[in-house]
């Protein structure tokens, strides 16, 4: 039988345990935002803003920019991460747009960590490579 003191210190560390919040860059999946927030204001829980970028979804965004003509990003993180993935034998388009799409969800998640600093809000930020369903479940897991 658990014991008041044991229900009380679970429920401490459940409280203390960051919200893992996944955020595809949506309006949809940003309109959970305002309440998530409310959530840590009030409870002074952390949030862990989590990006997935599902590689092949890059590939297939990254094409469609290329058929409309629409302009790469030029940013300096972009431009050293792309130099680096060279320098790693990962030379090829696709894997390009997957570094340039994971960038750009960075820069996204870390104003909106900016952001809520302002707020008084503390938020990491997380992003990776792979499955979005596989990737949220292994952060979530990471972070008990």
């Amino acid at each position: 039988m658990v014991n008041e003191r044991d229900q009380q210190s679970a429920f401490e560390k459940f409280l203390t345990r960051p919200i893992l919040v996944p955020l595809s860059g949506t309006d949809v999946a940003e309109g959970i935002f305002p309440f998530i927030s409310d959530i840590a204001r009030k409870t002074d829980a952390p949030l862990a803003l989590l990006g997935v970028v599902d590689p092949e979804g890059a590939k297939e965004v990254e094409a469609l920019r290329d058929l409309t003509g629409a302009q790469h990003l030029d940013d300096e993180s972009v431009v050293d991460q792309q130099q680096d993935a060279y320098r790693n034998n990962v030379t090829t388009h696709q894997d390009r747009a997957a570094i340039a799409a994971k960038t750009r969800a960075e820069d996204h998640l870390r104003k909106m960590a900016s952001d809520l600093k302002q707020q008084w809000i503390h938020a990491s930020v997380h992003t990776t490579f792979g499955n979005p369903s596989e990737e949220i479940l292994r952060v979530a897991e990471e972070q008990e």
